[in-house]
Formats: C-alpha cells, structure tokens, sequence
C-alpha cells in the first residue's frame, strides 16, 4: 500500500527512520523542514513516534511527511512539503490518501454549548478554521477530492465527513467537485449515511449541496429518508425534521 520514494528504508530490518524529520514536522520547526525535505525528499518514510493522533494513525507504523503534517492541521507544514514536491494522493497503510487523512483529523469538538466570546469558544473556532484553510489548500493544490479509500469500505472524502461530523467540510468539498451521491461498496451515499445516524445539520448541508433524496442503495433500495422515517425532505429546498426544525437553502 505504502508507495513512492522509500530510500533510506532499511529493508533488511524492515525500520524507517529520520526520526529528525518527525520532530521537525511535529515542532513546526519550518526551516528544519525544509533542510530535511532536500536530505530526504518529501515523500520519505518516517517512523510513527509515540504521540501521534491514535485515532488517525492506531494502525499504521510509517507515515509520509505531508500525511503527518495533515494531522495536526497545519497550513503552513503542509505548504512547505507541497511546495517540495510533496504527493497528495500517495496512500498510507490503510489506503488514505492526504485529503482522508485531513478529514480523519477533523477536530470534533462542539461548539454551541461554549459561551460565544469566551476564550474556550475563540480557540475552538480556531481549529476549525486551520482544519477548513488546510481542506482548502489540497482542493486548490488539485487534490482529487473524489478519491476513494482503498479496501473493503471505498468511501470518499465526503463520506468520512459524515462520519468524522466534519460539518464544514461537506461544502468546501463540493464547491470544489466532490460527488455528493458518490456510493461507498455497500451502495449508500453520504446522505444515506447521514440519515443512519440522524445527524439534521449535516443532512440539510448534504441536501442544500445537492445529494439527491431520493437515491436507494443497490441492495435494498432504502432511501435516505427511509433510514431517517422522521424526516421529510426536499430537493434543494428544505429539510423538515420532527420537532419543527427547518434548514432552508439561502
């Protein structure tokens, strides 16, 4: 699975190193970057060290620099390797290229139960908005947004945003071309996926998006308001819930 550029692996014990690149892209020391990046070229194996994300990286035991740099959301680490040559589309162990990665690492962290103003809320949004500009980067830099994960499942981005509750990405997504109505192996939608778990604010962001409401999944046919019976939908328009709460298109 794991491709490209593997010089200064030692196969023979089957270790990667540059433990000095890790901590460089872990620091966000971005001259030791790019220092490494012209020893090691940009697409070198590393090593996971202890304190990577668990949830991103629980599997794996070598990581690509612009993959690591991905996970902690940094614009910056990851405009330095793109602009070394970095490849987003190379996959790691699991099969996810730069863009699933990102989405894996999307901060799930809610915000409407913090005070709005306070300095809890500020650095919340903060995340967010690193995780939203480094989504922005790849789209920008050509990433193919429509790319599946490599295995069994086959989803796409959009269907990891689903189920990382990666809200705001559903729409920079789009707006760069991603298929709303892509299907993962067992026939469902993002949408369909959506309405499995009830999740109202990213149903109406699928919908206003343009995730057709009335798509059945190969095998039973079930729409995705047949997985959500509460819920009445419209195409482009709104979304009505039980309990009266309305998501219009503006």
């Amino acid at each position: 699975m794991l491709e490209g550029r593997e010089e200064h692996q030692d196969r023979s014990s089957n270790k990667f190193h540059g433990n000095e690149f890790y901590n460089a892209i872990r620091d966000e020391d971005l001259g030791r970057m790019g220092e490494m990046t012209k020893k090691y070229g940009s697409n070198y194996l590393l090593k996971i060290q202890d304190g990577a994300p668990p949830e991103v990286f629980c599997k794996a035991r070598a990581i690509r620099p612009l993959h690591l740099a991905a996970s902690y959301r940094s614009v910056k680490r990851m405009q330095i390797l793109l602009s070394a040559g970095a490849d987003p589309e190379m996959r790691d162990e699991l099969g996810r290229t730069t863009l699933h990665l990102l989405i894996t690492s999307w901060p799930n962290v809610k915000t409407t139960w913090q005070k709005p103003g306070s300095k809890l809320r500020t650095a919340v949004t903060s995340l967010f908005k690193q995780a939203e500009a480094c989504l922005r980067l790849l789209c920008e830099h050509g990433v193919n947004v429509n790319a599946e994960v490599d295995g069994k499942i086959n989803q796409t981005a959009l269907h990891l945003s689903v189920r990382c509750a990666a809200l705001s990405a559903i729409h920079i997504l789009a707006s760069y071309g991603a298929d709303v109505n892509a299907v993962d192996s067992s026939g469902l939608t993002p949408l369909h996926m959506a309405a499995g778990i009830l999740r109202k604010d990213i149903i109406a962001s699928l919908v206003r998006e343009g995730a057709d409401i009335n798509m059945g999944t190969k095998n039973s046919g079930n729409t995705p308001q047949t997985r959500s019976p509460g819920q009445r939908y419209k195409q482009r328009g709104h979304v009505t819930f039980t309990g009266g709460v309305h998501h219009r298109r503006h």
